[in-house]
């Protein structure tokens, strides 16, 4: 009986060695949410090269029998985002944001606005780095809103008038347009970090 093989769009939150002739991939997916997929290493100069963190691609991907891993075939590649790792800063919020959405559950009907969410995110590491704290805080802040969370109201509404001040600003402008120092854009993400932590279900374990 033939094995399923499936399309989807998906980015590349992670990877990592499985054993000496397989790379595991964490697949962002834009009509699956999280999608686990095996990609065979091979030494040949024709073979399929190995996809790399960040990189969005439309793949063929075989299912497996038994369990929800699946079996890379190949794939066309859409954008790569190597230049994600010439700032520190930038490297270090993609990370998180990776981690953030890999702990957190994504729910049927919110797949296109997560995947959307991690694309313009990771885009804006690379366009913004000197914004790259405002980047997680609008991820946090808007994953936090569309899960049903009332981070609005129990948080950004009661903020102390300079974080307010700046948290608005972050959340609502465009990141070109944000003027505001490390200093104070770390004290907003830890205000609001603290009221995810304390408040709601979502997991922050990648601080």
């Amino acid at each position: 009986m033939a094995k399923e093989i499936y399309k989807a769009r998906v980015i590349v939150l992670n990877k990592k060695l499985s054993g000496e002739n397989f790379i595991h991939l964490t697949l962002l997916s834009l009509d699956r949410g999280m999608v686990h997929a095996m990609q065979r290493k091979s030494k040949r100069r024709d073979s399929l090269s190995p996809l790399d963190l960040y990189d969005e691609a439309d793949c063929n991907l075989e299912k497996t029998d038994g369990n929800d891993l699946s079996f890379l075939k190949d794939y066309e590649l859409i954008k790569r985002r190597t230049k994600i790792g010439t700032h520190y800063r930038s490297l270090e919020i993609a990370a998180r944001i990776s981690f953030f959405l890999q702990s957190n559950p994504i729910h049927e009907l919110n797949n296109h606005s997560v995947y959307s969410l991690s694309n313009t995110s990771l885009d804006s590491l690379i366009s913004h780095p000197t914004n790259a704290i405002c980047i997680l805080i609008k991820v946090l802040y808007r994953y936090s809103r569309d899960e049903g969370f009332p981070v609005k109201e129990d948080w950004y509404s009661t903020l102390p008038t300079d974080d307010s001040r700046w948290a608005k600003t972050i959340i609502n402008t465009p990141l070109a347009e944000i003027k505001i120092d490390t200093t104070c854009q770390t004290c907003v993400l830890e205000s609001l970090e603290i009221y995810l932590d304390r408040f709601t279900e979502i997991s922050l374990d990648s601080r």
